[in-house]
């Protein structure tokens, strides 16, 4: 997802640090810029560590509007996310959930892991590698509660390829 094109951007000193991990905060406004829909009437934020001045604000506002995002009391901005979080959220987004009729063994049974995955995430990760979006790892895990890379969060937008003009991922 491109830099220069502003769906994520860089730190102040020039460098992108793709190994870094990613927050929350950083996370949905990322998320946001590429979710393809903007709402008319806005859900009331009321995360009690999300202010109107917050950089993030308007993202995690629209997020929550369209329930990619869900209430709670905090939204952690500055906790940085884990994989199935990103998994989740991303699904949500893009409509990558699991239903009821599928076989969540079939799909995930391949990860070693597995049993790991929380019970609000399993149909996103399930449906995000059922679409081919998310593979694992090579030693056949998926670490649902690793935290998540900058490059990593990238490549699960990028494959689901949200903006289609020409070489903008």
């Amino acid at each position: 997802i491109g830099v220069n094109k502003g769906f994520i951007a860089g730190y102040p000193d020039g460098t992108f640090k793709p190994d870094n991990n990613i927050t929350r905060a950083e996370f949905a406004k990322v998320l946001c810029s590429v979710f393809p829909y903007s709402a008319v009437e806005y859900e009331n934020v009321e995360f009690t560590d999300v202010k109107e001045d917050d950089w993030y604000f308007e993202s995690v506002r629209n997020l929550l509007t369209f329930e990619i995002i869900v209430k709670d009391e905090k939204f952690n901005p500055e906790r940085e996310l884990t994989r199935e979080e990103a998994m989740t959220m991303a699904g949500r987004a893009f409509g990558f959930e699991i239903g009821e009729e599928a076989n969540l063994d079939e799909i995930l049974g391949k990860f070693k892991d597995r049993e790991k995955i929380s019970e609000y995430a399993v149909k996103f990760v399930a449906g995000l590698v059922s679409a081919g979006f998310v593979s694992g790892y090579e030693d056949e895990t998926i670490r649902p509660d690793a935290k998540i890379t900058r490059a990593e969060c990238i490549k699960i937008l990028d494959s689901i390829n949200p903006v289609k003009e020409k070489y903008s991922l």
